[in-house]
């Protein structure tokens, strides 16, 4: 394609055509319609992996808040069965008997007091 204007490019008349300028013009619509083609189907590739990659995300955003909801389930049920008295860190309530209990010490990592 030409950097020139439309104001710069010279005109030819449709009666001053030639057939080898016809034939041209013809080639170079064919080119362009074949290159539409081709654009039309990478727009329709591309809205396919868009729509792949936000399924994808919406379901490891289901998954991550189903991971949240069963982490917070399990927290309740561990807990520490004397958090508010003198004995507190002394069992855990799921009756595990110590504390801080293995499943959280699993969830969280070594437990520092």
């Amino acid at each position: 394609m030409s950097n020139r204007s439309d104001r710069d490019r010279v005109r030819i008349r449709l009666d001053d055509l030639t057939h080898d300028q016809l034939d041209a013009l013809y080639e170079r619509l064919e080119d362009l319609e074949a290159e539409t083609a081709k654009l039309i189907r990478w727009h329709r590739e591309d809205g396919v992996a868009l729509t792949k990659a936000r399924r994808a995300v919406e379901h490891l955003t289901d998954r991550y808040r189903g991971a949240e909801a069963a982490t917070a389930r399990v927290r309740d049920l561990h807990r520490d069965a004397y958090a508010d008295t003198p004995d507190a860190g002394a069992s855990c309530t799921a009756g595990c008997g110590t504390w801080p209990c293995p499943t959280l010490t699993t969830l969280d990592g070594p437990h520092t007091n």
